[in-house]
C-alpha cells in the first residue's frame, strides 16, 4: 500500500479501491478548456475554428447550402434543381486539404464517373422496391427512408404492422446502402482499376472514388432532368414518367457518396500525421 496521497502510477489509480490511496480531484489531469469545434457549436462563445477535415468542410459548405441541396428537386425528379449540388461541388473543390497530394480534391476521373453511373439504374431499381406503394411523394419517401436508416428513427406515429414493415424496409435499405458504400470505398473486383483508376486501397484513393461517385449522381440527375423536360415539352407523358422514375435514388446515392468522402478525408488526415519518437 502506498502512503503517498498522490499515487505515482496508473496502476495506483486503478487499484485505489484496494490500496486506499486516491488521487486528489485537483490533481487529475484535464484537457485544457477550449470549448467545442465550430462544426458542432459555431454560435457558442468558446467554440474554436477547427483546422481538421470536418471543420474545413463545415466552413466550405455552410448550413444554407446543405439545406438547399437537401431540399433540391421535386416529386417528378429528385435532381431537377441541380444548382445546390453544383454549389456543393464548387465549395468542396475550393476547400484546402493539406494532407492531399495537391491540397485540393482532384478532378473526378471520367472512367470512374462512368463506372459509377453504370451502377445507378440497378441501384434506383432496388431502392424503388423499398419505397411505399402507392408512393406518397417520390422525393419525400426516399428522403424518409434514408433518414430512417441513417438515424434509426422516424417522426411518424405508426401502428404495429406499419412499424414491422418499416423495420423490414429499413433493414433491406441498410444492406443496400452498405453495398453502395463498400463499392464507393473499395471498388469492385478490380473493375475500378480496369477503368483507369488504379488498384483500390488507401484513403486517398477512396477519396477519389467517392468524389467520382458524387459527380456520377449529379451528372446523371442533370441528364435525367433534361430528358424529362424535353419529354414534357413534347407532351410525351410516358417518357417524362420514365425519366423521373429513373432518377429515383440519385439523391440517396449522392449523400452516401458524400458520407464516404467525408469519412475518407478524415482517414487521409490521420494517415498524414507524422509520428515523432523522442529518445
Amino acid at each position: 500500500m502506498h502512503s503517498d496521497p498522490c499515487p505515482s502510477s496508473a496502476a495506483d489509480c486503478v487499484d485505489s479501491a484496494k490500496s486506499g490511496s486516491f488521487v486528489p480531484y485537483d490533481s487529475i489531469p484535464r484537457k485544457p478548456a477550449r470549448g467545442f469545434p465550430d462544426f458542432l457549436v459555431n454560435d457558442a462563445p468558446d467554440s474554436y475554428r477547427s483546422p481538421r477535415a470536418l471543420g474545413q468542410l463545415y466552413r466550405a459548405i455552410g448550413e444554407e447550402t446543405v439545406s438547399s441541396a437537401a431540399l433540391a428537386g421535386s416529386a417528378d425528379s429528385p435532381l431537377d434543381d441541380v444548382d445546390p449540388y453544383r454549389r456543393l461541388i464548387s465549395a468542396l473543390t475550393s476547400t484546402t486539404f493539406p494532407y492531399l497530394a495537391d491540397s485540393r480534391l482532384p478532378s473526378p476521373s471520367r472512367p470512374l464517373v462512368a463506372f459509377f453511373r453504370a451502377h445507378l439504374p440497378s441501384f434506383s431499381s432496388e431502392l424503388l422496391k423499398l419505397l411505399p406503394s402507392p408512393p406518397t411523394s417520390a422525393a419525400s419517401d426516399e428522403e424518409a427512408l434514408f433518414i430512417s436508416v441513417s438515424l434509426g428513427a422516424t417522426t411518424a406515429k405508426l401502428s404495429t404492422d406499419e412499424k414491422l414493415r418499416l423495420g423490414r424496409r429499413r433493414e433491406q435499405a441498410g444492406a443496400l446502402f452498405g453495398l453502395v458504400r463498400r463499392l464507393v470505398r473499395e471498388g469492385e473486383d478490380g473493375a475500378v482499376g480496369a477503368a483507369g483508376a488504379g488498384a483500390a486501397g488507401g484513403a486517398r484513393a477512396a477519396v477519389g472514388r467517392a468524389w467520382a461517385a458524387w459527380h456520377a449522381a449529379v451528372e446523371e440527375g442533370e441528364d435525367r432532368a433534361r430528358a424529362a423536360a424535353d419529354a414534357r415539352r413534347g407532351r410525351r407523358a410516358g417518357d417524362a414518367e420514365g425519366a423521373a422514375a429513373g432518377a429515383r435514388g440519385l439523391r440517396t446515392w449522392a449523400w452516401l457518396a458524400l458520407g464516404v468522402l467525408v469519412e475518407e478525408l478524415r482517414v487521409a488526415e490521420l494517415e498524414s500525421v507524422k509520428v515523432v519518437v523522442v529518445e
